[in-house]
């Protein structure tokens, strides 16, 4: 997981070479990888598009940047991701809809951001800040599209839900994800880095908010009881007064979001009272319902073939068989929580293997930290990969294409090793 198998002599040897051998394309290279990182948050079009620049100009480098494949494509998340999608590409043999499993398992294709990133990495701040401008933008659009005459250009408009141009459980996610890469430059960060930040931070938690969505909302309160009080410990005096003005900032801009769409608030949090005690009453028709059935069946399922799952893209097909073909809240393809989802369609390997993956970009983002306060949002990052793990608990979010984006893009952004220049930045990496 920490990468140790890793020769970081020949790591900083072929990095050496390419700046050698291609100065220019350097930069050119950086350039497409922030605008990749920049449009990551944006309409799925954009996400699309936004990365091909990027992967055309890493294939044009291959001569200059062969040697740095090794050790971009070896990078612990990514042979971990590679492992899990080996392990559902293997379940598709015993699949109910393996057209469906390939669909579900081309959402992966986004893991290849760690290798296509890894040859700037040594660019780490720029980078995170790239990503972060464009979260930025992506949460005053979805702010905007709550003004009347400008929410009909958006695509989703649900009631109670202020979601952009995301769909409004993706938008929920997401923002989960930047409240965590936020919060950190916001309470421990100095000079323009905790200007990023608090902006940052008062915009994502205004759209968890304005999402509606109740599953992200109950992610971002558990990342703030974690984020908080570890940053706070780990701050002096000085900090932790300033890091209590901006906390003040962020409640009071909390408190004016939660006023701003309290109708649509007050829709959903009455929506999820009323389907909640009629799940319990044992009518599943309701979203909520429809849920906490799926959660169930796909654990039940699961239960039932731990070693192999039902193969990836299964759980239609046994929602269907459950829950019959009339049942229009039971027609979708996921189960709603990732670990439920790994383990009904790949049994206990794909849950451990999802696990690990999580666990190690986690543990790699954790180690690639800095100590220096004027690059604090890079110290965001594991707890933006905190965020999108405990929203996971309501959202499939390696099949959720924009969500699986931003967990690939926080993983590029966590590796194992980088330059010998980094590690010197970076003594405790």
């Amino acid at each position: 997981m920490d990468g140790s198998y890793v020769d970081r002599h020949a790591c900083d040897a072929a990095f050496a070479r390419m700046h050698a051998r291609d100065a220019i394309g350097d930069r050119i290279h950086l350039a497409t990888a922030c605008l990749a990182l920049f449009l990551l948050a944006g309409p799925t079009s954009a996400v699309e598009i936004g990365v091909i620049p990027l992967a055309v100009f890493f294939v044009v480098r291959t001569i200059n940047v062969f040697p740095l494949w090794i050790h971009g494509f070896g990078q612990p998340a990514m042979l971990v991701a590679l492992a899990l999608f080996g392990w559902l590409s293997i379940t598709l043999v015993w699949s109910r809809d393996p057209g469906m499993g390939i669909t579900e398992l081309d959402r992966m294709r986004w893991f290849l951001l760690i290798p296509l990133l890894f040859p700037v990495i040594e660019h780490r701040r720029a980078l995170v800040h790239a990503l972060a401008f464009g979260l930025i933008v992506a949460s005053i659009a979805q702010l905007l599209s709550a003004v009347p005459g400008v929410r009909e250009v958006f695509p989703f408009r649900h009631p109670g839900r202020i979601t952009g141009w995301w769909s409004p459980v993706v938008g929920g996610t997401i923002q989960a994800g930047a409240v965590g890469l936020f919060i950190a430059p916001a309470l421990v960060g100095a000079g323009r880095e905790r200007w990023i930040g608090a902006v940052g931070l008062a915009l994502s938690l205004s759209g968890l908010l304005a999402s509606g969505t109740r599953g992200a909302w109950i992610a971002g309160g558990g990342l703030l009881a974690v984020a908080v009080p570890v940053l706070l410990w780990r701050s002096g005096p000085n900090a932790r007064r300033r890091a209590g003005l901006v906390l003040l900032v962020a409640c009071l801009a909390g408190i004016g979001a939660g006023l701003a769409f309290r109708d649509g608030i007050a829709i959903r949090v009455d929506q999820a009272i009323d389907e909640i005690r009629a799940a319990q009453a044992g009518e599943f028709a309701s979203p909520t319902g429809a849920r906490i059935a799926l959660m169930r069946m796909s654990v039940d399922e699961g239960l039932g073939r731990p070693i192999t799952g039902h193969g990836a893209g299964s759980v239609l097909r046994l929602a269907r068989d459950r829950f019959g073909e009339e049942r229009g809240a039971f027609h979708l393809a996921h189960a709603h929580s990732t670990p439920a989802h790994l383990f009904v369609t790949g049994g206990v390997p794909a849950l451990l293997l999802g696990a690990a993956l999580f666990a190690t970009i986690l543990r790699n983002g954790s180690r690639r930290v800095p100590g220096d306060p004027g690059r604090a949002l890079e110290l965001g990052v594991p707890f933006g990969v905190l965020g999108i793990v405990l929203a996971s608990v309501f959202d499939v979010v390696l099949i959720n294409m924009q969500v699986a984006a931003l967990l690939a893009a926080f993983a590029a952004l966590s590796p194992a090793c980088t330059p010998d220049q980094d590690r010197a930045l970076n003594p405790g990496g």
